[in-house]
């Protein structure tokens, strides 16, 4: 089979580690430091993957008039922000809330940034906030985050493995959608404790068309991990005529290892001639190149450079531009874990 065409762009926002506040001139006019934080970094120390990590960062507005507060931009889709208010008047305080996703960390010592964006009248400046942690793995949950891109039903497979002596015991699971089910596949015995569980996720037909943020929630007997969570991104279409098997692709290895090549089918429901124009990959690590066949589908050959990967975690997703048999556009998730098993 010969590959003959070639399509791949893609866009990255990268961070930059400072140690303190930083405060920028990012547009129009200068200023100083209206918003001062007591901690603008804060050392957690040891932390176990799947334990929750949040923090709250404190200020004070120590200028004369009202600054608001345009955005919070995080360095990674691990890191979630929010704050209380946009206004902040003279000596009014307020909190800044980071929760750090662990169950997506690779082991080892970790920096987590949080850019709050601000503005006095014309004026913008920006502080840096810092979470630092060492990250321990005792555990896994692979994926630790979901993206099913579907126009019809479909489940996934999450598995959890445990590599201590004493394994945990998984209890339950719950789900935050009554359409988007979970069940355990091999549920096993308290007094037989095994090394690893499944949990399959479930995607009704009925779900609603659009983009959905869930979770499923793993429940287990162990103190240090009562729950675990799982952020499931449901992305529902209509049906389309063509469809990719698989729908998903996932990466797991060895830190810096080389990743294999990994072949996606495009087929057409009606079994026609399947041809494509072009493949727009969403991270310029990932390179794409497709051929017709075998049969009346079409190929997609994805590689990705692990060199090029700036996190030890990444979801990204290729899609797929159709010409024929019809004009459709068939989007792949494409997830990286470096380090995993």
């Amino acid at each position: 089979m010969k590959f003959e065409q070639r399509e791949d762009q893609g866009t990255r926002w990268s961070s930059v580690a400072v140690l303190s506040l930083l405060v920028l001139n990012l547009g129009p006019g200068i200023l100083r430091a209206e918003l001062r934080f007591d901690r603008p970094t804060i050392e957690v120390g040891e932390v176990r993957t799947g334990q929750p990590l949040a923090q709250r960062f404190a200020f004070v507005n120590e200028g004369t008039e009202a600054v608001e507060i345009t955005d919070v931009r995080t360095s990674c889709g691990c890191l979630k922000s929010r704050f209380e208010q946009r206004a902040y008047q003279p000596g009014q305080s307020g909190t800044v809330a980071v929760e750090v996703h662990t169950l997506s960390q690779a082991p080892g010592p970790h920096t987590w940034s949080a850019r709050v964006q601000y503005r006095q009248g014309s004026a913008h400046a920006e502080a840096l906030l810092q979470v630092r942690a060492r990250v321990v793995a005792e555990i896994s949950v692979q994926p630790a985050a979901l993206t099913i891109v579907a126009d019809s039903a479909v489940s996934h497979d999450i598995c959890i493995r445990d590599t201590r002596s004493h394994p945990l015991v998984v209890r339950a699971v719950h789900s935050s959608s009554p359409r988007l089910t979970a069940s355990l596949t091999n549920p096993g015995q308290n007094e037989s404790r095994q090394k690893s569980w499944r949990v399959r996720i479930s995607v009704s037909d009925d779900f609603p068309t659009g983009r959905h943020e869930e979770a499923v929630i793993i429940y287990t007997d162990d103190p240090a991990y009562r729950e675990l969570k799982v952020p499931i991104t449901v992305m529902k279409r209509q049906p389309q005529r063509l469809a990719a098997l698989p729908n998903q692709v996932t990466w797991m290895a060895a830190p810096d290892s080389p990743l294999p090549a990994q072949l996606v089918r495009v087929r057409d429901r009606d079994n026609q001639a399947v041809l494509i124009d072009r493949i727009v990959a969403d991270n310029p690590a990932i390179k794409c190149r497709w051929a017709p066949g075998p049969e009346t589908m079409a190929t997609v050959k994805i590689l990705v450079d692990s060199r090029l990967l700036k996190e030890a975690t990444t979801r990204s997703a290729i899609h797929v531009h159709v010409g024929k048999p019809v004009r459709e556009v068939v989007t792949i998730p494409v997830g990286v874990v470096m380090g995993g098993e």
